[in-house]
């Protein structure tokens, strides 16, 4: 079972859109997918309650979990999914720490703005606390550029600056489009909502880059 956490230190990231559109994308890729939603807020959660209120029962399992239960959580689900999805909340407390802890990959989205790359650095520090846990040297963590205007000056910094941070970046950079919010917002996915649109094919990038 793969194990997908995304998971960061600063909130307003994305993390809950990437989180939601991955496991989507890998369920109706035949993938066996369960959404486990570990922030507080329960936007995850509020994404799927939307979706079924617009009829569209068929869609990736979200389920509420806690950190301190986290493992035993996954591990029941061994026998029913191919990937876990974890949504984790913003600030790395024991949450977003737990959830690192089981994860075979961690994504941690990076939006345009200074606070952002501050950010990283307690990011950085949980992950090298975690890593220091396991006999695997694990988790691989990687740092997604995510809702980015790439005209901009900032944004063709941004990779060297995360770079200096310690992180391992990905070359697929999630661009600022709309399709994200719109099909959030009705509670829907890219890949059903706008399955041949740029934004679904910059996912798809993503999801190859990191062996998903």
């Amino acid at each position: 079972m793969h194990i997908v956490s995304i998971a960061g230190q600063k909130g307003g990231t994305g993390k809950t859109t990437l989180a939601v559109n991955i496991a989507e994308a890998l369920r109706l890729k035949g993938k066996r997918v369960v959404l486990l939603d570990l922030d507080p807020q329960g936007s995850a959660r509020y994404w799927r309650d939307l979706a079924e209120e617009q009829g569209l029962t068929d869609t990736v399992p979200v389920m509420g979990a806690t950190g301190i239960a986290l493992l035993s959580t996954v591990r029941a689900l061994e026998p029913a999914a191919d990937v876990v999805v974890i949504d984790s909340p913003p600030r790395m407390g024991p949450e977003a720490r737990a959830a690192m802890a089981v994860a075979s990959v961690v994504l941690t989205p990076v939006s345009m703005g200074g606070a952002d790359v501050w950010a990283l650095e307690q990011t950085a520090a949980t992950v090298a606390e975690v890593r220091g846990t396991r006999t695997d040297g694990g988790p691989r963590v990687v740092a997604v550029l995510n809702r980015i205007d790439p005209r901009t000056a900032f944004a063709r910094t941004l990779p060297d600056a995360v770079k200096a941070q310690g992180f391992e970046v990905a070359s697929t950079v999630i661009t600022n489009r709309v399709a994200w919010a719109e099909a959030m917002a009705v509670g829907k996915a890219l890949a059903t909502y706008a399955p041949a649109s740029p934004a679904m094919e910059e996912l798809e990038a993503l999801l190859a880059e990191v062996s998903l």
